[in-house]
């Protein structure tokens, strides 16, 4: 809510630090400015053949914190999503849902640094969260487990290191329910609600598609021409399906797989790893509602194509994939 005091900001500062006295929660505090205007990048649409699901969600307690766009007050450039400093877990590990924060910015569009991990996921399994209190559209999901004969699909990693690899073979109801539960949301429109079909390429509606084109300012996470080093693509030489390992690499195991515009720094695997699901989907029905999946994987047919910012297919909701994840982003 706007007030109408004339104070100057620093007489606004002096106020808030007189109120908190010594409680110094400086991540609980975000800059109140105006979302940023941004366009789409490249070509839109469906990206034609359909990227593995998969995908990790971020982890971590509930929360923003200030845009890295600019100091709080201040508006920070371009509409920047902005990864927060709330604590150091970008890339998850085992460290169960003591992971990333969001990353927040002038267009609201804070996001997690990566995809939700393995053992964030499973650590929010063992807290036995209730299936009863899902919207009506998921009344048909009892259960949060990731699918076991996907889990066993010989693309998805088995080991003790796998912790921090993104959590897939969940559907969408999952994803949703798991981002609820940290009190935030699956990656959907900007100031809140559901990105409409056929809009998931436009990064001034799209959360996911702002943070991962830089505001609507390249094709891909690090740059508009395509890498197939940078990310875990089907291209990749070491980690791809076309010549490497043909699984999922450790969140944010690749430093060059994030955009590189000022204010967008910081949220990785965007492009390729796994791919994730977005809150926009074809109808509130059920099961088989159509809802969209970003960013490619790396077993994607076509990794110059499917690993764009403007790529999505869509999968039912039920659809567990053993290439398909997620992460979440604010409110």
């Amino acid at each position: 809510m706007r007030s109408s005091s004339r104070w100057s900001l620093g007489s606004w500062v002096i106020a808030a630090v007189a109120m908190l006295g010594c409680s110094h929660d400086w991540d609980s505090l975000e800059a109140a400015v105006e979302p940023g205007a941004a366009g789409g990048v490249g070509e839109s649409g469906a990206s034609g053949s359909a990227p593995a699901a998969g995908g990790v969600g971020a982890s971590g307690g509930a929360g923003g914190g200030v845009s890295s766009g600019g100091a709080a007050g201040a508006a920070p450039t371009g509409g920047a999503a902005g990864v927060s400093q709330e604590d150091s877990g970008a890339g998850g590990g085992d460290s169960g849902q003591g992971g990333q924060s969001g990353a927040g910015g002038s267009t609201g569009a804070e996001i997690d640094p990566t995809e939700v991990t393995r053992a964030q996921y499973e650590a929010w399994l063992a807290t036995a969260p209730e299936a009863s209190s899902q919207d009506a559209w998921c009344a048909w999901n009892a259960a949060f487990a990731p699918d076991a004969a996907c889990m066993g699909d010989a693309r998805v990693c088995v080991g003790e290191e796998c912790g921090g690899h993104p959590q897939v073979c969940v559907d969408w109801c999952d994803a949703a329910a798991y981002c609820r539960a940290r009190g935030k949301r699956l990656c959907g429109r900007l100031g809140g609600g559901s990105t409409p079909v056929g809009a998931q390429a436009d990064a001034s509606i799209s959360q996911w598609m702002n943070a991962c084109s830089a505001g609507g300012k390249q094709k891909y996470p690090y740059g508009s021409a395509y890498s197939a080093e940078d990310c875990n693509g089907p291209d990749n030489g070491q980690t791809g399906c076309t010549k490497g390992a043909c699984k999922s690499q450790k969140a944010a195991g690749l430093s060059g797989c994030q955009p590189a515009a000022a204010g967008y720094v910081g949220v990785f695997d965007l492009s390729g790893n796994a791919a994730e699901w977005e809150d926009s989907c074809s109808a509130e029905g059920g099961a088989g509602d159509s809802c969209a999946v970003r960013g490619g994987a790396f077993d994607s047919a076509d990794g110059k194509q499917d690993l764009r910012c403007s790529a999505s297919v869509l999968r039912r909701r039920d659809a567990a994939d053993p290439a398909v994840g997620f992460r979440c982003c604010g409110l």
